[in-house]
């Protein structure tokens, strides 16, 4: 799976580097950052949840050309047999909590679980949703290797400040 990771930070950066507007790049580097520290991922539990996260991204144009593109990229990159492990993979990782917990009756909590997805239903959203398979790789990748920038760059980029 490294494999898989090292190529889409390649096709993240490829992508990033070929912007040529640097609002825009900012955009895409605050999404990068908004995917890897404030989205719960493994909490898309449900259609309605998904169709929000895809609202807040569709309302910025350059957040659904990016992550289209960076889709599409992968998509050529890999054949349908790795394409389908990635699904496994994915899927299997986000909800690794959630299958071990409703297997063990853990003491994670109802309301919790409630709102994390089952291996079976994020199969199904990564399935229908090509686009969320590159969402759950950028919350995967090494933004200082996609971005060739260092982590307090990074951190300044995502908090609007000029490098």
């Amino acid at each position: 799976m490294q494999e898989i990771l090292d190529l889409f930070t390649s096709i993240v950066r490829r992508r990033y580097e070929a912007m040529l507007d640097d609002k825009q790049k900012l955009q895409v580097v605050e999404f990068l950052f908004f995917v890897q520290n404030d989205v719960r991922l493994n909490q898309v539990a449900s259609e309605t949840q998904v169709t929000a996260f895809w609202e807040h991204i569709r309302d910025e144009e350059v957040l659904t050309d990016f992550l289209f593109l960076v889709t599409q990229d992968l998509a050529f990159h890999v054949d349908e047999a790795r394409w389908a492990d990635i699904v496994e993979r994915l899927s299997r990782a986000y909800s690794i909590v959630y299958e071990a917990s409703i297997e063990e009756e853990t003491p994670i909590g109802d309301e919790t679980l409630e709102r994390m997805s089952s291996k079976d239903n994020l199969q199904k959203y990564i399935a229908l949703y090509p686009w969320l398979k590159a969402t759950l790789l950028i919350d995967m990748i090494d933004l200082q290797k996609a971005l060739g920038v260092s982590a307090d760059d990074i951190k300044q980029l995502a908090d609007g400040e000029p490098e």
